[in-house]
C-alpha cells in the first residue's frame, strides 16, 4: 500500500506465515465496526499498521513468506536458508520500484519480528523494528504455572498447518 500519493517514498516490509491476506466471515465481518479494514481479505493487524503509517509517507509491503499464503514454494521448517535468501530478493526488489526511494525497513511481531531480524542480518537495510514476543512463551503460554499447556500446543499446531496448507 502506497498512500496513493505517486511520490518516492521509504517502505516498511513485512514478511509473515500467517497469511497476509484472509477471507472474514461473520462473525468477523464486523471487526470494521472498531476502524477501516481496506478489505475483507486483509489481515486486520497488517491494516491497523497501514492506517499508521501510510498517512505518515511509508509505503506498506506485506509478503506471504514461501510456501504460506498466496506464495509459492515449499515449507519444510521455519527460516530454511531458501526462505531466507527471499527476504534479500524481496528486498532489492523494492528498492527498484517506481515508488520507492531506496530506503527500506522492516517490521513485525513474533515469527515476523524474527523475520525482519533476519533481514537485517544480511545487510541492506536500513532500519529494524523487531517485537519477538509480547509475553514470555514459556513461562506464560507453554507452561503457566509448571503445567504443560497441552491445549495450546495441539490448537496452535492446528492453526499453524491449517495456515500453510491455505485452508
Amino acid at each position: 500500500f502506497t498512500g496513493g500519493s505517486g511520490q518516492k517514498l521509504p517502505t516498511l516490509i513485512t514478511f509473515t506465515r500467517y497469511k497476509r491476506n484472509r477471507y472474514l466471515r461473520f462473525p468477523w465481518t464486523y471487526i470494521g465496526m472498531f476502524g477501516d479494514v481496506p478489505r475483507p481479505t486483509f489481515s486486520v493487524v497488517l491494516a491497523k499498521f497501514i492506517r499508521v503509517i501510510t498517512p505518515r509517507g511509508y509505503v506498506h509491503v506485506g509478503v506471504d513468506v514461501r510456501g504460506t499464503g498466496a506464495s509459492f514454494g515449499n515449507r519444510s521448517v521455519d527460516l530454511s536458508s531458501a526462505e531466507i535468501a527471499d527476504f534479500s530478493e524481496v528486498l532489492e526488489w523494492v528498492k527498484q520500484q517506481a515508488w520507492s526511494n531506496g530506503r527500506v525497513g522492516a517490521t513485525g511481531v513474533s515469527y515476523d519480528g524474527i523475520t525482519a531480524a533476519m533481514l537485517a542480518a544480511q545487510g541492506g537495510l536500513d532500519a529494524a523494528g523487531i517485537l519477538f514476543s509480547p509475553v514470555h512463551f514459556a513461562e506464560d503460554i507453554l507452561v503457566p504455572g509448571g503445567v504443560l499447556n497441552i491445549g495450546f500446543t495441539n490448537t496452535y499446531s492446528v492453526f499453524v498447518k491449517a495456515q500453510e496448507s491455505n485452508r
